[in-house]
């Protein structure tokens, strides 16, 4: 049965809104300044970026660029070396994807086609920064069920935020399915959001430890911080942070700025001790030059203020690497060395 997911646009104006709710505040432990270490001053060959993963020696970013959605650069040069996977329907290639995951052990990448519903693995060569196609599995025939984003959970799992019916009657956060599209597990819990505050949980930006116990989501507008303990089979220990609320307007499909709106976590990624996500800290959503760095317990130990906008990021090797932005919008690789931080 074909199956339809409305995409939601931001578009950002002023409104009224007012929000007297209670909440934590967000403070921090710390609050240190580091400036970019750039990889190269030269602004890489890149469209906008999706998301990025880091090995022993290529940076990966997903954007969609020359009909190819995932492209390898040099992780000391900065330099392009290639492109991979096709835009298409055929086997190996994508319609529509904006969340990747890398497995460190398997040396795996997993992409998410949310147009088509199918989850595609790619073996990472040591060698070679071109990837090798492996298999895909299909969803698209479940039920009644939206997949909107997936990850790989165990040899036979998949961890998965879909969408059931309406915002307005079933939104779920989160469910585990078998291969085969069984429901062994799921999240029904939402944070208590009230009115159209709810609709800031369709723009959060996730990430999964690497041991696949552990899943943290953030929000783009307020401050919120999800928390999930993860087996092969079921999710359990759920908590979540609200530090500030959206106050947002959702109106024709459309979510709207107010000017009572406290801007969030543009993006998150995580290892196996900590959770670091962009941030813009404030009511601007052009300046988002922090980086909050939380425990998996939630608590939020540093606030790191930076000389350029962070769009994406990836923990490798007691680094943090990020794509960064100047204020002319240009765009850059840089890295962060998290040994200088004192976590």
């Amino acid at each position: 049965m074909r199956k339809s997911l409305a995409i939601v646009t931001i578009i950002l104006v002023i409104s009224s809104c007012s929000n007297n709710r209670k909440h934590d505040k967000l403070t921090f432990s710390k609050s240190v300044e580091m400036q970019a270490n750039l990889i190269s001053e030269e602004s890489p060959l890149m469209s906008y970026p999706l998301d990025m993963f880091v090995t022993d020696s290529i940076i990966y970013v997903l954007n969609l660029m020359n009909q190819q959605w995932l492209h390898c650069y040099d992780k000391v040069t900065g330099e392009y070396l290639s492109g991979n996977i096709s835009q298409g329907r055929g086997p190996g290639e994508i319609v529509s994807c904006v969340q990747m995951w890398y497995d460190q052990e398997l040396k795996e990448i997993n992409l998410f086609d949310n147009a088509t519903e199918k989850l595609l693995v790619f073996s990472v060569p040591d060698s070679s920064p071109k990837l090798l196609f492996k298999k895909e599995i299909s969803f698209a025939e479940v039920p009644q069920t939206v997949f909107i984003k997936v990850w790989p959970l165990s040899d036979n799992t998949i961890i998965a935020n879909v969408q059931c019916g309406s915002l307005d009657d079933s939104l779920t956060r989160f469910q585990i399915f078998t291969f085969e599209g069984e429901l062994l597990d799921t999240c029904s819990d939402i944070p208590p959001l009230v009115g159209d505050d709810r609709f800031t949980l369709q723009q959060t930006s996730i990430t999964m430890s690497p041991d696949c116990r552990q899943l943290a989501s953030v929000t783009l507008f307020g401050e919120i911080l999800e928390l999930y303990a993860l087996s092969d089979d079921a999710i359990s220990d759920r908590h979540e942070k609200i530090f500030a609320y959206p106050c947002v307007e959702f109106r024709d499909g459309v979510l709207w700025e107010t000017t009572d709106t406290v801007m969030g976590f543009p993006f998150v990624c995580s290892d196996k001790e900590f959770i670091y996500a962009s941030m813009i800290d404030g009511t601007d959503a052009n300046k988002f030059d922090k980086i909050a760095i939380f425990d998996w317990k939630g608590n939020a130990l540093m606030k790191v203020i930076t000389d350029y906008n962070v769009l994406r990021l990836s923990v490798f090797d007691n680094s943090l690497y990020a794509i960064v932005a100047n204020s002319s919008n240009d765009l850059f690789f840089a890295r962060y060395d998290l040994t200088l931080l004192s976590l």
